[in-house]
């Protein structure tokens, strides 16, 4: 449930048009006896480790960095060999443009050659963040990465966007600036007791799929999720005017292990939607609708609003059907928190 939210959320935000297409209309989802298809786990006796939901030291370091990710973003001086930099780039290789389809960008570090063709790391040197350049270059004659490549010209249009600088060491003010909490020590506080609270969860919910077993999976459910996943990877192709066997092959894949991929992705779903519908049913756990609208209310402020304008165009574009799937599985969530414990060995 929360992995299928997280791919529907990715793929309405590339593929709108097809990807968040509603369903049947009037169809309810599981909206019948789920005995015959579910088995469920034990799910008011689970128990996790403290050591297996304690936050590591570099977890709790990339959670630094991502709540404070503007300070190690430079974009007032000119780029330099050396220098760790998030870059964009459009490539045009015999007559077919392709993208690096990185919504966020990617770290080069330039000098090391990672891209291993000559000329484009050397070829943004100079360059301030915000430009874009174009390179116009060739593969080596011994490109290993992709040997039908070798010696032949491509072109690049590369967006710098920052350069990466280390963060540096926190302060009170800086604490206030970027966060809800006022002091260093509030902040390192709130962010242990949080990530502490994701792996739990985390834990929790995949101990509950491991101790549950599948009966059967619902035809119109599978129709559903399978055809969406081929839908959205489809129009993905022909966004880079590509059909599904083109992009597949370029990604590396082949059709039958992308079919595999589809078979057990739409199945994967489908198990965490019987649990949380089968445990929902049998504690009579219901989502109101003052609990939707103010849950529709809370995900927008929480995790949308970098994507939508406004929670009305949020909930238009995942649609009701979507959210409340995945507010009920909060629910059924919180419950199973409520149930399990975290022992000391």
């Amino acid at each position: 449930m929360l992995r299928r939210l997280c791919l529907f959320l990715a793929l309405c935000l590339c593929l709108p048009l097809v990807a968040c297409a509603p369903k049947e209309e009037g169809y309810i989802p599981y909206n019948y006896d789920l005995s015959e298809y579910i088995r469920l786990g034990d799910y008011r006796t689970l128990s996790v480790k403290k050591s297996d939901v304690t936050p590591t030291e570099k977890e709790l370091e990339e959670q630094t960095e991502a709540d404070f990710v503007l300070l190690t973003r430079l974009t007032d001086r000119a780029v330099k060999l050396g220098d760790k930099v998030n870059l964009n780039y459009l490539a045009s290789f015999e007559g077919t443009q392709y993208d690096d389809d990185t919504e966020a960008g990617f770290f080069l570090t330039l000098g090391e050659n990672a891209l291993g063709i000559p000329g484009f790391d050397e070829g943004l040197v100079g360059a301030t963040p915000g430009d874009s350049i174009a390179l116009d270059l060739a593969f080596p004659s011994d490109y290993e990465k992709n040997p039908d490549y070798a010696g032949k010209d491509v072109s690049f249009v590369v967006t710098v966007n920052y350069i990466y600088s280390p963060l540096p060491a926190l302060n009170d003010e800086m604490v206030k600036t970027f966060t809800t909490y006022k002091t260093v020590a509030e902040y390192e506080e709130g962010i242990f007791k949080t990530l502490t609270e994701v792996k739990t969860i985390e834990a929790v919910w995949n101990q509950l799929l491991d101790a549950t077993t599948v009966l059967q999976y619902p035809e119109k459910e599978y129709e559903n999720y399978y055809t969406e996943y081929l839908d959205g990877y489809t129009s993905l192709a022909q966004n880079y005017g590509m059909t599904l066997s083109e992009l597949i092959k370029e990604s590396g894949s082949t059709m039958d292990e992308f079919y595999r991929e589809a078979d057990e992705t739409t199945k994967s779903y489908i198990k965490e939607d019987l649990v949380v519908y089968a445990i929902a049913r049998q504690e009579n756990l219901t989502l109101s609708e003052e609990e939707y609208k103010q849950a529709v209310q809370d995900y927008f402020l929480s995790s949308a609003y970098d994507y939508y304008v406004s929670a009305e165009l949020m909930e238009q574009t995942l649609g009701k059907e979507i959210l409340s799937q995945q507010f009920l599985s909060n629910k059924v969530l919180d419950f199973i928190l409520e149930h399990a414990t975290v022992t000391e060995n």
